[in-house]
């Protein structure tokens, strides 16, 4: 979220120099102004501590500059730009409908990550029994108590899902159902739990994530970053691509 209203900034910031206020001390409109107050945030005692002692023995270049290491790219690999449009995502919501009686969270996150996971799944084909593993990152900001500002400067996110299903689960007919059914019941659960059952089961997922034979996803980005809406004066982007190690 801080790459968001940053970039927001910097457009903002160009715009008023491509119109001959260059020489003024540039000025931030108020939703645009950061707050870095981090006395507002409010957890659990004992939280905050536990997932700075787990991050810091995780990670010994948690506080380095250096680029991680770039592991040796593999000839099995394939990139795909898959293109959902509103239309798109209208019609497979309706098939859901069509397919499911429970009451689902049927937002276009869902829809999309639920497709998107099911084509990786049958696209990697092979064995049905192979265990599967994916997450997605949620944006815990308004989930606190009391909420954060939506200008404050830093990333309150936090990985969750960590959905354990055999490959089987998303190669049936029905595999795309299953997988928005299973993506919505855990979005409708991110606002009633505490941020520290998250953290453990991001601890316990982490020990499965990397056992031999486990295809792994996870989400990258959000169109919510504004970045198809910024201009630094020379137009809107066409198409922006998300950089993940």
């Amino acid at each position: 979220m801080v790459v968001g209203k940053l970039n927001k900034s910097w457009a903002h910031i160009c715009r008023l120099q491509e119109h001959g206020n260059s020489t003024e001390s540039p000025l931030l409109p108020e939703d645009l102004t950061p707050s870095f107050d981090r006395t507002i945030i409010n957890l659990p005692p004992g939280v905050e501590s536990k997932m700075v002692s787990y991050l810091s023995k995780e990670s010994h270049d948690f506080k380095s500059l250096k680029p991680p290491p770039i592991d040796e790219i593999g000839t099995d690999i394939v990139r795909v730009s898959l293109d959902l449009t509103l239309e798109d995502i209208e019609q497979l919501r309706e098939r859901v409908k069509s397919h499911s009686s429970r009451e689902l969270h049927l937002s276009t996150f869902v829809i999309a990550y639920a497709y998107a996971w099911t084509c990786v799944v049958k696209a990697r084909g092979g064995d049905a029994n192979r265990p599967t593993l994916f997450c997605y990152t949620a944006d815990f900001r308004s989930r606190l108590d009391p909420p954060l500002p939506a200008t404050y400067f830093g990333s309150f996110v936090f990985p969750t899902g960590w959905f354990h299903y055999e490959a089987r689960t998303f190669l049936k007919e029905d595999g795309f159902v299953r997988a928005v059914e299973i993506l919505s019941d855990s979005v409708k659960g991110v606002g009633s739990r505490g941020i520290e059952s998250f953290f453990e089961d991001f601890v316990e997922a982490k020990k499965k994530k990397f056992k031999t034979g486990v295809q792994f996803g996870s989400v990258a980005g959000t169109t919510r970053l504004g970045i198809y809406g910024l201009d630094f004066g020379w137009g809107r982007p066409v198409k922006a691509e998300v950089c993940a190690h």
